[in-house]
């Protein structure tokens, strides 16, 4: 039998490939590649064949059809032309001496998985008798002889994307875009990376678009068969799966139907408990099914395919009774982690389908802190109404599912809706003496409070939420409390306080080993280093915090981390740094639907567009903020970005009513956030008194800014290019750009008008100066400037008239009009700017 030939060849595999030819190069005779159905195992062991032989004749035995050893004998008889009714020796044994006789062989044994046990010792003979034959054999499980050497095929990687786009090329539906990349890449991704599967779904691209086909892989085994395929184990994904089924004993069968109530990794305790009463017997039972491919090890647990999972669940018979272990195991832990998420998610998915009310709420409990670090406040919100609509009106797990739900309305911007279920959700939890849920409940009032420009009655919520805590000596509750007062003492301009409940915040979190807790202390820590202008104090604790918070894989204090960096950067005015932080930290807190921190860095990005020159790119990010902001009914940065709209448009000339509008923001703004709030309005109209010419008072309100809260001084690069600027037009020379008005610095005007050639001097003299300040002007290229319509004027002449403009020019006041080789320019060293001349 022939060597099969794949179109395309192989996409990936260059680990395999490679430790296929080391294990032969140390001396490995049999080489068993191990994967479940539609890995790619015969198409490796072929291109092994094909690509790297050498000098070796190949042999090709595909013993899919056979189940003994005589059925092995036979296939690998007719490739080498024996007659299997000679007489004389057996097969076997004639198979041996001829493969011995014949010089360097690579025998390919395909599916050898389903022959009986005895098959394997005819193959460790042959490699005894034969020291020049390799066998590359193909298996769902191990052959168990001696000398054997395995590898172990897994999931495509990053090449299962590349192996899909290939397929696609040739199909109806099969160009694909750099806008498709997301789709594809979240195919292959429910495919887990198998290559069987992906090769059946791109060929449905003749009559589905791959959106359509994205869609449809729910109905993975109807969608994933090909019925014109030759070989129906490798025509279906479904066939390709119970082919391996049926190699299980019934008990193994029973074991992975059980186990496919796992959604994510599980460890050799967790399947224990879900496999019992058979949970004695667990290694045994996951060493087996381990060697039979269907299920995975990483690194520290044990895992199944989607796909392979999907299939058990189907056999699984004790449903209810495995599911209720399943639930039992997560809700009986003491605490729950982010590889927890999936099977909890899985819990909760069951209780709502079955109205179970209890088991819903403990499990959305326990699920609190996993979903708050990647799940969109949104999809949060959308999950707890769920539950909430089965649960009964007042019990204590009730009013955690409460407070979970004010969390998600807080950070989508409905502070206020937040406040009305927790005014209530505190009434109950007093009625029923639950101190632990009225401290909660009390720390996200304060919270709420903050956001809606309320410091102190915020921190009033924070202390008698620190009291009870205390009181009932929880060192983390404690740690809580005493973390979001250190933030509302800061916005009322309180430091010493701040910086004193900060820090023994993150002392107690770190006496309970609470990471999350560290982390968002730590980021409190150098707010407030930050807040009081100490930039170098700043900078380590956050960046410790957002690599804390990057491994921990909390995306939402990484964001706020980073969002703090990018303040750092800002107020440096290292512009590059501070736009690219500021961004990630935007499109971090848009991925999990924080809704208000998105608009607040939304602004900030405008910002920094608009101080590095952008000013009508800035406006535009700006406004945008400051109307998602205003609908959230923030006063507090809705009041910034509508003090930078006025500061930007002054900046383009725009000053209509932006001292009145400057007022109001004040007014607005005056006791909703830190006593020293209104500041930042301050440098804005600082930034109105430069563009007037008051350059003594802008400076007196930069100096108040620079002093001032972090809005303040992260507005100070408008007031110190406005300064700058009205310096420079202090300094400088003014001419209107038509040459018929100029001005030097602390001079009246000087008008032209009654002398046109003058003025067209003066205006061919100042294009020169700002197109190319060092360089003079050609005697000529004056006179025609001047005289545009006197050609024929002797050139004596002409120098003469123009002598004579020179010297006018110089007498009315045009000083800085200098004479270089015999040509004309004005002065380099000297600043000049243009204006309109208004008529």
């Amino acid at each position: 039998m022939g060597l099969p030939r794949y179109v395309g060849g192989i996409i990936g595999r260059r680990v395999e490939l490679d430790a296929i030819k080391h294990a032969i190069d140390g001396g490995a005779r049999i080489i068993t590649l191990l994967g479940l159905g539609g890995m790619g195992k015969t198409r490796l062991a072929c291109a092994f064949a094909d690509s790297h032989a050498g000098d070796r004749t190949v042999l090709y035995c595909d013993v899919a059809n056979g189940r003994s050893s005589a059925d092995l004998c036979a296939v690998l008889a007719r490739a080498l032309d024996l007659r299997a009714d000679e007489p004389g020796d057996t097969l076997a044994e004639r198979i041996g001496h001829v493969l011995a006789s014949r010089g360097p062989t690579l025998v390919v044994v395909d599916n050898f998985e389903q022959l009986a046990r005895d098959a394997a010792r005819p193959i460790h003979a042959w490699g005894a008798e034969a020291p020049r034959a390799v066998f590359v054999i193909t298996s769902r499980r191990p052959i168990d002889v001696e000398g054997e050497h395995m590898i172990a095929l897994g999931p495509l990687g990053v090449e299962a994307e590349e192996l899909f786009a290939l397929r696609a090329r040739s199909r109806v539906h099969g160009t694909l875009t750099d806008a498709d990349a997301p789709v594809v890449a979240r195919v292959v991704r429910r495919l887990d990376g198998l290559p069987l599967a992906i090769e059946l779904a791109a060929a449905r691209l003749d009559v589905l678009p791959l959106r359509a086909l994205a869609e449809r892989l729910d109905e993975r085994f109807a969608l994933l068969r090909d019925p014109s395929a030759p070989d129906e184990r490798h025509g279906t994904l479904l066939r390709a799966l119970e082919w391996s089924w049926d190699l299980l004993s019934p008990a193994l069968r029973t074991a992975l139907g059980r186990l496919s109530v796992f959604e994510g990794p599980f460890t050799l305790e967790d399947a224990a408990a879900v496999l019992a009463p058979a949970g004695e017997a667990a290694l045994d039972t996951i060493h087996a099914l381990v060697k039979n491919s269907v299920v995975h090890v990483t690194s520290d647990d044990f895992v199944l395919l989607d796909t392979v999972r999907e299939f058990a669940a189907q056999k699984l018979e004790d449903v209810e009774e495995t599911q209720r272990r399943h639930a039992h195991l997560f809700l009986g832990r003491a605490s729950s982690s982010e590889r927890d998420r999936d099977d909890l998610m899985a819990v909760l998915r069951r209780a709502l389908e079955r109205g179970d009310s209890d088991e819903a709420m403990r499990t959305l409990v326990a699920l609190e802190t996993v979903l708050a670090m990647r799940t969109p406040a949104n999809e949060r919100l959308a999950l707890i109404d769920r539950v909430l609509a089965i649960s009964p009106d007042d019990s204590a797990l009730r009013l955690s599912v409460v407070h979970a739900r004010a969390v998600a309305l807080l950070q989508l911007g409905g502070a206020d809706e937040a406040l009305d279920m927790l005014e209530r959700a505190l009434a109950s939890a007093r009625a029923l003496e639950l101190p632990r849920d009225e401290a909660k409940l009390l720390e996200l009032a304060a919270m709420c409070h903050g956001s809606r420009g309320r410091p102190k009655l915020a921190r009033a919520r924070a202390m008698e939420a620190a009291a009870i805590w205390a009181k009932l000596g929880d060192a983390r509750g404690e740690a809580s409390a005493l973390f979001r007062l250190s933030w509302m003492e800061m916005e009322l301009g309180d430091f010493e306080p701040a910086a004193a409940h900060a820090s023994r915040a993150l002392a107690l979190f770190e006496s309970v080993g609470d990471q999350a807790g560290v982390i968002r202390a730590s980021i409190a820590v150098g707010a407030q280093a930050a807040e009081k202008g100490d930039l170098a104090l700043a900078q380590p604790p956050l960046e410790r915090a957002v690599e804390a918070a990057r491994a921990a894989g909390d995306r939402v204090q990484e964001a706020v981390a980073v969002g703090l960096l990018g303040d750092l950067a800002h107020e440096r005015e290292e512009w590059d740094g501070a736009l690219e932080l500021r961004e990630t930290a935007r499109a971090m807190f848009e991925a999990s639907a924080f809704r208000r921190l998105e608009a607040i860095y939304l602004g900030y990005v405008g910002i920094v567009k608009a101080q590095r020159g952008d000013l009508d790119g800035g406006d535009v990010y700006i406004e945008k903020a400051r109307a998602r902001l205003a609908t959230m009914g923030d006063p507090r940065y809705t009041a910034n970005m509508e003090a930078a709209l006025v500061g930007t448009r002054a900046l383009r000339g725009d000053t209509a009513g932006a001292r009145e509008a400057l007022e109001r923001i004040r007014a607005n703004v005056t006791g909703k956030g830190s006593a020293r709030l209104p500041e930042f309005v301050e440098v804005y109209l600082g930034v109105l008194d430069a563009l007037e010419g008051d350059v003594e008072s802008a400076e007196r309100r930069a100096d108040v800014g620079a002093r001032g809260v972090v809005e303040a001084r992260l507005a100070m690069p408008f007031l110190r290019r406005a300064i700058g600027d009205a310096k420079d037009r202090a300094r400088a020379w003014a001419f209107d750009g038509s040459g018929v008005e100029f001005q030097a610095p602390g001079s009246t005007p000087v008008s032209l008008s009654t002398h046109a050639p003058l003025a067209r001097i003066v205006a061919a003299l100042v294009r020169a100066r700002i197109d190319r300040p060092a360089e003079a002007v050609d005697k000529s290229a004056l006179i025609a400037a001047g005289w545009p319509d006197e050609t024929g004027i002797a050139p004596a002449s002409a120098q003469n008239r123009l002598k004579v403009a020179v010297s006018t020019l110089r007498k009315t006041g045009l000083t800085l009009l200098l004479t270089r080789d015999s040509h004309y320019l004005l002065d380099p060293d000297v600043p000049v700017r243009l204006y309109r001349r208004s008529c």
